[in-house]
């Protein structure tokens, strides 16, 4: 798995706030493509059949999930080659079940601009068989490996069975994540945080480490070079939420989410 471990991004749904008087989710984006990339923080809501994103301080459509077969769709926040904002055409809708539950499926066709990861088959309730953000054609964010919550269960990505990653690693995949590597190096207590946040290695003999705290916002708020043996951080003086501390050790960064109270 360390190939993988290494290239993979992971998208985590941790809380629900409000902003604009819209329940939204908050989703951490942790990206394993660029060495060292701090984490994202995307706000996303859903409204009858349609998804929507936060983007330069406004929702942007991201998923209609009630268009049909013919049915042509405008992106105001996303834009094609040319400049222009994206316009895909539905080509076909069916539904595939999944773990007992039907999805709608929309197969997707960019008309002003090639958007590799926003073509193909969007999947209810999951995102596009590429990525579940569209990116522009210079970079590849995908393909989506697999997909879990409690209702939906393992997800797969059956688009992609002749891809050079293996389908059944999918579990596998998740659970050796970002957050449980840096749990197996490190001791982080207390979690969530007041004042002071505490950060033990295990079992690694002085070896010297650069620390690194995000906010939920993915600003750098603290950064400790070259640190050997416990770290003790004051975090009295953060805002509450989420906070991603990163570690780069042994030339490897590992990541973990603590909430400060």
């Amino acid at each position: 798995m360390e190939g993988i471990t290494k290239t993979y991004q992971t998208y985590e749904s941790v809380k629900d706030t409000i902003i604009d008087n819209k329940d939204c989710r908050m989703i951490i984006e942790n990206n394993r493509i660029y060495e060292g990339a701090p984490p994202d923080t995307i706000y996303m809501y859903s409204r009858n059949d349609s998804i929507f994103f936060r983007e330069n301080d406004k929702f942007c459509l991201l998923y209609d999930f009630s268009a049909e077969k013919g049915d042509t769709i405008r992106y105001d926040c996303i834009f094609g080659y040319e400049g222009s904002p994206l316009e895909v055409i539905i080509d076909t809708v069916y539904k595939l079940e999944i773990n007992g539950n039907e999805k709608i499926i929309q197969t997707v066709k960019t008309l002003n601009g090639w958007l590799a990861e926003f073509s193909g088959n969007n999947i209810e309730g999951i995102g596009n068989q590429y990525h579940l953000f569209p990116f522009h054609f210079e970079y590849f964010g995908g393909p989506l490996r697999c997909y879990f919550d409690e209702k939906t269960g393992w997800f797969k990505n059956p688009f992609y069975t002749g891809n050079q990653w293996d389908m059944e690693n999918c579990e596998q995949v998740v659970r050796t994540s970002i957050q449980e590597k840096l749990i197996t190096k490190f001791e982080i207590y207390p979690n969530p945080i007041q004042s002071f946040i505490t950060i033990q290695p295990v079992y690694i003999d002085d070896t010297p480490y650069d620390l690194k705290i995000f906010d939920m916002y993915g600003r750098k708020v603290k950064e400790l070079i070259s640190v050997r043996g416990v770290s003790k951080v004051d975090m009295s003086g953060l805002s509450k939420g989420i906070n991603v501390v990163q570690v780069n050790i042994d030339n490897e960064v590992v990541f973990a989410k603590v909430l400060k109270e």
